[in-house]
Order: structure tokens, then C-alpha cells, then sequence
């Protein structure tokens, strides 16, 4: 360290000279109070070593903050370099995981499409076997009713010209005045002269070649003999007061019915068969349904935007038909069985798998909770029941209607009455398109014309009774065959009550069937005591087959007619209750058609007539 300075001379005077005046001032008095001494003055060294240090004091405070600063400010940059990366790592592993979930989204993707182009192509090599399985079976449906409608209008052109010429002879003699014995004799002339006509009595034609041409005609007319004959035995020859026809009547023959059955067993042989040779993932509507939800509930957007919602019908659709070769809008499963019997689409296997498709469950329905339906009210996988019944079941349902149905077979007829009652149930007019246009009035209209066809159809002999009395059993079967069958079609118009409207019902059971065919038949029945069972059992018959709600109401116009048959029957057996012409069992079932026909007082009144 330097030896501090030596004072000028400058400092020297000035600091005698102060001196000197304070020394002045106190001998004069005026030198006020005694100040201090002041400190001595350090040399002016000393006070340039002490500004100099605390230039450097203040130099090494400002570094010193500076320093501070310095170190304030790379901790926060540490502070945030730290947070950083480890917001950076958090990042990576996001994007690590993102990656990986659209990688498995990819492959999931991926894998799907692979699945549903080998289906497709899987669907595609079985599409034209599953229309021939299809078009097998509806040829075989084509074939029974052909067969059916062949064995009636042959039944009828053996039958009913031979019972025709008897009933004619018979009411010509009697009307001459002959007594029963020779109307019955020409009763029975005029029948063999008309079977004679007929092709069971055709001479032999020979051809060049030795065949005779005639040969298979009396054959066929011979076999439809036999079969007839058969029918008849199996029958009940009393009927029961509420049945409408006698037991089998209108059902198919044992042989059709036999070879019906054994065709559609080969065809769901070979529909069982089908899938043989596919893969489990492709051979069953259960596995088709896992894998189209594992889809989408693993990518629902890739779900959407692949449109496999509205893709699902046609996916589904090969397996549901083959599901319906079982299924006959027209027949139960088993013969005996109600007719409307397995017509509900939800005891359809089809149904059952696929009613809650689209439904995601959540863990806790997975873990034996309530399920937990993810399915929003916009989502198209809810219309697939819907889709399916419009394109597969409707389709079906309109081809058997068009060519297997017939309207006289009264089973048939509940049965299709049941299946438009469950169609309607699933398919509604869709916004914005003309009511004419939708399938299902389409197929209304269709059965209602082919009731009104069948009706105008209908030939029911109005036959005198004595002289069909006269004229041999032969006739009454035949009358009375055709007032059954006329019944039977009664009763299929009014099955589709509730179905189809009350006028389009109307017009063919009252007007067609009530007014001009079974009414004058009952009416000519009337005309002769011997008639009056045969008039009161098929009035019964007629009443049963309207449907109730018709007559509880009121009755329609055209059901008065047969009211006042029943009404001037009731009157006559009332006058006969006491004679001998009594007959208890005409009397019941006349009391019985008209409390079904709502004239309570009537009946009741011929009920009383004969309790006495």
C-alpha cells in the first residue's frame, strides 16, 4: 500500500487562518456558544484511499447485484428449461401413444376391410345359390296351390254336371207331377247320361302309333274319384255348430302335401350345407354381427365414414333368407298348428340375433350390470330389422300372395292376415314419399283384389231342396260342397279385419258372397221342410264367418238379407215346434246365427218354442 500524501501548502494556510478568527472571535465575546472541534482533517490522502475504496465497495455491490441477477435469472432459465423438457417428455409420450393407437386404429382398419371384401366375396359366390334355394322353394309353393286350384276346378267340372242334370230331371218330374220314385229315377238317368259325357267314359282313340289318346284322362278322372271318396271318409260327417267346413276340407291333399314337405327338406339340406366350405367369421349371422360391432366400437368414426350402417341390410340379408326357406306367410310351422302361429317376426331366429344390433354395453352391463344402450336416436344400425323386413321379408310375402295364395282356404288366409298385421307393425310411410308408392298398401291392394276376384268367382247352386233330395246324395254333396267353400271365403275376407279397410272388406263378403251366392242358396233351402237343417246349419256357418264387430254395431246393408233368412227360418221352425216337423237341432243353430247377427229378441223367442 502507497504512503499517503503530504498537505499542500494551500491546506496549510487555510487551516491557520480559521484557526486564528475562532481564536479572535472568543476574545471580543462574540464567538457565540463553543463549537466542537471539528475532527482533524485526515490528509487528502487519506481521503483518496477512502473514495477510492468506496468506488470499489460500490463497484463490488453493483457486480455483486449484478451477479445476483444474473444468478436470479439462469435459475428461472433453469426453471423453465427444466419444465420444458418435461412438458416435452409428456409430449413424446402423447404422441407415442397417439402414434400407437392409430397404428392399431390402422391395422384394425385394415383388418376390417380385409374382412368385409373377403364377406362380400364370400356373399357374392353364394348369392345365385341362395336365389335358386329361394326360387326351388316358392316353385314348390307355386306348384302346391297350382295343384290345389287344379284338383278343385277338376272336383267340380266331375262333380257338378252330373249333379246339375239329376237336381234339373228331378224338379222337371216332380214339377209334372211324379211322385219321388220316378224323379229319382230320372233323376238318376240324367247323371249317368251326364257321366257318360264326362272324360272318365271317353271311348278309346287310338293313334298310329297304338297309344290311346283317352287313356290318361280316365285315369286322372278315375284318381280324382278315388281321392274324393277318401276325403270324404276322413271327414266328420256331423259338423260341430261353430266350424265352418268339414275337417281338411280346404287343406291340401296328403300327397301334396307330402311332396311340399319333402321339397323344402332337401332345400334346407342344402341350405345348411351352404356355409360348409366358409370360414367360422363368415358362416353365421351371430359371428357377422361381432364383428361388425368390434368395428365399431373400436373406430366409430371409421364405422361412419365407412358406411357400414347402411351397408348392414344387404350384409345381412343372404343369411335371413336363408333363415325364411322355413318361413310360409301362408302356413304354420307344424300342420294342426294355429294358423297364426310363429307369424310374429320376433320368434324368428334372425330377429332374435339381430334385434340389438348397434347396442354398445358398457363396462358395468359387462360386468353383470344393466346394459348401457350407446346407441343414439339418429343412428342408422336401429333401422336394421326395419330394412331387413322391407327388403326381404315383404318381397316374400308379395310373391306368395301373388301366386301361392288362395283365398278360399280359410287357414291360408288367417295365417297372411296375421303377417300384414306384423308388417305393419315395422314398415311406415317414409317422409316425403307418395302413400301409393310404399310396398305395403301396394300389397294391400294386391290381397284385396284377389278377395274381390275370388269372390265374384264363387258359384253356389240355388238348388231346389226337395228336388236335391230327390235327385240323390250325390247332389247335396255337391251343393253343399260349394256352400262350404263359399263359407271358407267368407270367413278369409273377414280375417283380414283390422288389416285391411272395413269397405274394401265389405263390398266382396256382403255384396259378392252374402247377397248373391249364399243368400239365394239359404233362401232355396227355405222353400221345403226337408231343407230346413241343411239352411240352419250353413246360416250358422255364414253368421260365424262375419267377423263380430260387424254385427255388434249394427248390421252392414248388406248383411240384412241374411238376417231376415234368419229371421223367416225361425219363424217357420217356431210354427213347427209342435208338429211334426220339429226339429230341435235346426232350431239351435237358427237361435245361434241370430244372436250372432245381434236379433237377441228372435232368438230368444225360437229358443223358448222349444223349451216347452
Amino acid at each position: 500500500m502507497l504512503p499517503p500524501a503530504p498537505p499542500s501548502d494551500d491546506e496549510e494556510q487555510a487551516e491557520g487562518e480559521e484557526q486564528w478568527a475562532r481564536q479572535q472571535l472568543r476574545k471580543a465575546g462574540l464567538g457565540g456558544p463553543t463549537l466542537p472541534r471539528p475532527p482533524p482533517q485526515q490528509p487528502a490522502a487519506s481521503r483518496a484511499a477512502a473514495a477510492t475504496a468506496a468506488a470499489c465497495m460500490a463497484s463490488l455491490r453493483d457486480g455483486l447485484a449484478r451477479a445476483r441477477g444474473s444468478a436470479d435469472a439462469s435459475g428461472a432459465e433453469l426453471a423453465r428449461t427444466v419444465s420444458a423438457l418435461a412438458h416435452s417428455e409428456e409430449a413424446l409420450l402423447s404422441y407415442q401413444a397417439a402414434a400407437h393407437a392409430a397404428a392399431a386404429k390402422y391395422r384394425c382398419v385394415q383388418e376390417f376391410r380385409d374382412y368385409v371384401r373377403d364377406l362380400c366375396d364370400c356373399l357374392k359366390d353364394k348369392a345365385a345359390v341362395v336365389e335358386e334355394l329361394e326360387e326351388h322353394v316358392a316353385s314348390l309353393h307355386r306348384a302346391a296351390a297350382d295343384a290345389y286350384g287344379d284338383r278343385i276346378a277338376a272336383d267340380a267340372a266331375d262333380e257338378l254336371p252330373p249333379a246339375a242334370a239329376a237336381v234339373a230331371a228331378a224338379h222337371g218330374a216332380l214339377s209334372r207331377g211324379a211322385g219321388e220314385g220316378p224323379a229319382s229315377e230320372a233323376a238318376e238317368a240324367a247323371a249317368q247320361m251326364a257321366r257318360l259325357a264326362g272324360p272318365i267314359a271317353l271311348p278309346p282313340s287310338i293313334d298310329e302309333f297304338g297309344r290311346d289318346m283317352h287313356a290318361s284322362h280316365r285315369v286322372n278322372s278315375a284318381r280324382r274319384a278315388a281321392s274324393r271318396s277318401a276325403r270324404r271318409a276322413k271327414a266328420c260327417a256331423a259338423l260341430a255348430p261353430g266350424s265352418l267346413s268339414p275337417a281338411g276340407s280346404s287343406d291340401s291333399s296328403d300327397g301334396e302335401r307330402m311332396s311340399l314337405r319333402a321339397g323344402e327338406a332337401d332345400a334346407l339340406g342344402a341350405a345348411a350345407a351352404l356355409f360348409a366350405d366358409a370360414d367360422e367369421e363368415f358362416c353365421s349371422v351371430e359371428r357377422v354381427k361381432a364383428r361388425l360391432l368390434a368395428c365399431k366400437a373400436a373406430t366409430p368414426a371409421a364405422y361412419r365414414d365407412a358406411y357400414v350402417a347402411l351397408s348392414a341390410p344387404a350384409i345381412f340379408a343372404p343369411f335371413v333368407r336363408l333363415q325364411l326357406l322355413a318361413w310360409s306367410p301362408l302356413r304354420p310351422p307344424h300342420d294342426g298348428d294355429d294358423p297364426t302361429a310363429a307369424a310374429a317376426f320376433d320368434h324368428q331366429p334372425w330377429f332374435q340375433q339381430l334385434f340389438d344390433y348397434g347396442l354398445l354395453p358398457s363396462t358395468h352391463a359387462a360386468q353383470g350390470g344393466q346394459p348401457d344402450a350407446m346407441m343414439g336416436r339418429d343412428d342408422p344400425d336401429g333401422q336394421l330389422i326395419p330394412q331387413l323386413v322391407r327388403r326381404v321379408v315383404l318381397p316374400k310375402v308379395a310373391l306368395a300372395v301373388a301366386h301361392a295364395w288362395r283365398p278360399d282356404r280359410r287357414r291360408h288366409s288367417q295365417r297372411l292376415a296375421a303377417v300384414l298385421r306384423e308388417l305393419g307393425s315395422f314398415l311406415e310411410p317414409q317422409a316425403g314419399e307418395p302413400g301409393g308408392a310404399h310396398p305395403l298398401l301396394a300389397l294391400h291392394a294386391a290381397v284385396a283384389a284377389k278377395l274381390v276376384e275370388a269372390a265374384h268367382a264363387a258359384q253356389v247352386p240355388a238348388w231346389h231342396p226337395h228336388a236335391t233330395c230327390v235327385a240323390g246324395k250325390h247332389a247335396g254333396r255337391v251343393a253343399a260342397s260349394a256352400a262350404a267353400r263359399a263359407t271358407r271365403l267368407l270367413a278369409s275376407v273377414g280375417a283380414f279385419e283390422g288389416t285391411l279397410p272395413r269397405a274394401a272388406l265389405q263390398a266382396p263378403a256382403l255384396d259378392a258372397l252374402l247377397a248373391r251366392q249364399l243368400v239365394p242358396h239359404l233362401r232355396a233351402l227355405m222353400q221345403h221342410a226337408a231343407g230346413w237343417a241343411a239352411c240352419a246349419r250353413r246360416l250358422l256357418r255364414a253368421a260365424l264367418a262375419l267377423p263380430a264387430c260387424w254385427t255388434q254395431e249394427g248390421l252392414p246393408r248388406g248383411a240384412t238379407s241374411l238376417a231376415e233368412v234368419a229371421m223367416v227360418l225361425a219363424k217357420a221352425l217356431a210354427d213347427a215346434a209342435l208338429g211334426p216337423a220339429r226339429c230341435e237341432a235346426a232350431a239351435r243353430d237358427a237361435s245361434a246365427a241370430l244372436a250372432r247377427l245381434g236379433c237377441t229378441a228372435e232368438a230368444a223367442a225360437l229358443a223358448a218354442a222349444y223349451a216347452q
